[in-house]
């Protein structure tokens, strides 16, 4: 009986010491920690700092680019890596616009948090085993404050093509800071347009209407008739809403009344068919800054 006991005693002991080692494994392979709050905690590994831990989380917690309550820094032979822990059922349930949210925060963790220094940053489970890294956004300067950002299968001039027709549309101009996202869709391409949130509530119809007019005229003068879609999205890179798509009947009214501006010696009828919701929007264009 008494053999048997400590049989029991050193089973459990080595057992124990097992879990205790396994646990220890898994914090040295996180990490050291600091907690931001009691929402959020920076794990660091290699050549990075306490310090830069704690700025980053500050960063990350002020500007909401995670839900996860942990983020892990670590930095090899000069390279930043980020790892941000994934919502599995919204990575699972659309992939794409899923990653578009984490789409810019290789820049702005670049930019306002490592001085410029280029930052990796990639989806991780809970154990910051990597998922997938986040393929950050090439850029096209389109006027001195406008910009048509891109990135997937999306090339230079298809950006370059965009950019130029929203000059022609007035809605990239000298003055007005306005920057739009170009991505890859199944069969389409997607616009993404920023805009101010609160702004948007309160001219929720006018808006929209806008940019339904804006999306077939995209879709046929800019990219000839190929599909294009049009989402709303804010200054944290949150969609919004997906434009809808107008009736054939809208269509035509406004194809048939850019052919009237386009060739008016060919109409007699000087009645406007449609409202040029265009120019509506660009007489209002400060009610509409991101």
């Amino acid at each position: 009986m008494k053999k048997l006991l400590a049989f029991c005693a050193a089973a459990v002991l080595l057992v124990s010491c097992d879990l205790f080692k396994g646990d220890s494994k898994e914090k040295e392979d996180s990490g050291k920690k600091v907690k931001i709050s009691d929402a959020l905690s920076v794990y660091y590994t290699g050549e990075a700092t306490k310090d830069e831990a704690q700025v980053l989380g500050e960063y990350i917690e002020e500007n909401e680019l995670t839900e996860a309550e942990k983020v892990q820094l670590s930095k090899e032979d000069d390279e930043y890596t980020v790892s941000l822990v994934y919502d599995e059922e919204k990575y699972n349930d659309n992939k794409e616009a899923y990653l578009f949210t984490f789409s810019n925060t290789s820049s702005l963790l670049s930019k306002n948090v490592f001085d410029g220094e280029p930052v990796r940053v990639v989806l991780a489970d809970e154990k910051f085993e990597e998922v997938e890294e986040v393929v950050p956004m090439k850029k096209e300067k389109i006027t001195a404050v406008s910009n048509v950002y891109y990135k997937g299968k999306i090339t230079k001039d298809e950006a370059r093509k965009l950019g130029e027709y929203l000059v022609s549309l007035k809605y990239f101009d000298e003055q007005n800071t306005k920057d739009v996202i170009l991505t890859p869709g199944k069969g389409e391409y997607v616009i993404r347009f920023i805009v101010n949130r609160q702004k948007y509530k309160e001219n929720k119809e006018a808006v929209d209407q806008t940019f339904q007019v804006y999306q077939h005229m995209i879709s046929t003068y800019a990219f000839g008739g190929q599909k294009a879609s049009v989402i709303l999205t804010d200054t944290k890179f949150k969609d919004i809403t997906e434009v809808k798509e107008l009736t054939s009947k809208e269509k035509a009214e406004i194809n048939n009344y850019l052919d009237k501006l386009q060739h008016p010696d060919l109409y007699t009828d000087s009645t406007t068919i449609y409202t040029d919701t265009t120019a509506t929007y660009n007489n209002q264009d400060s009610t509409y800054q991101p």
